[in-house]
């Protein structure tokens, strides 16, 4: 039933009134000029940090990130511009006019986050620099980390960023494997391994990645 209803939808644009279409043809031609606006105006805050209470947000939601200017990027991100202005302006009057606005209008500012606002956005949301600030934590001479409350998706983004390939604690063995990471949060410090007679696990790094505040990752060592 959905191709029917949306072949019905698409025969529909032919049957609507011509107030009513300009109406939902500019609509669609601000809202994407306003949103892709504000994709800029973030872009140009966290590159030169004007306005400055706009780059100050950016700034506390993502601690230490400095944006670098790449040329690729930005002229793509203008290229877009350039061809969504370009299909808004000078294309001729049809039915399907508005169609092809709001479909350039989508890609406009998708096209445009991504290029503009993804290194902001992966150095949120990538494990990078928690797998290389664990690793740099680690013993030379360590051959196995063990592992509690570690996600799936979270092992398997440290193995694949910092080639950390975690395997299960055991409880009844706890010295099988000196090195544990856990995965915990910043208000839970309570996470180390059970206590081994005569040694202790000392705490050797606790990182997370920037403006997290769901998860803390710390790698215990076994000492004598």
């Amino acid at each position: 039933m959905q191709p029917r209803s949306t072949s019905n939808a698409a025969h529909g644009m032919h049957t609507l009134r011509r107030g009513a279409f300009a109406a939902l043809d500019w609509f669609g031609v601000l809202t994407f000029a306003v949103v892709t606006a504000l994709v800029w105006l973030g872009y140009i805050a966290m590159l030169t940090g004007l306005p400055g209470p706009i780059s100050r947000n950016f700034g506390r939601i993502a601690p230490g990130f400095v944006m670098h200017l790449e040329p690729l990027a930005l002229v793509f991100a203008v290229g877009l511009a350039v061809a969504w202005c370009y299909v808004v302006f000078y294309t001729s009057f049809s039915p399907m006019r508005s169609v092809a606005r709001w479909a350039s209008g989508v890609v406009l500012l998708w096209g445009t986050f991504a290029m503009l606002w993804m290194p902001w956005v992966n150095y949120q949301k990538s494990y990078h620099e928690v797998a290389f600030e664990l690793q740099r934590k680690m013993p030379a001479a360590a051959k196995c980390v063990a592992e509690r409350a570690l996600g799936v998706s979270q092992a398997a983004a440290l193995d694949y960023r910092g080639g950390i390939r975690a395997q299960a604690f055991d409880p009844t063995k706890p010295a099988a494997c000196p090195l544990v990471l856990v995965q915990g949060s910043p208000q839970h410090e309570r996470d180390a391994p059970n206590a081994v007679p005569g040694r202790r696990w000392v705490k050797v790094a606790d990182v997370g990645r920037p403006g997290d505040r769901a998860e803390r990752y710390r790698l215990y060592r076994l000492d004598r």
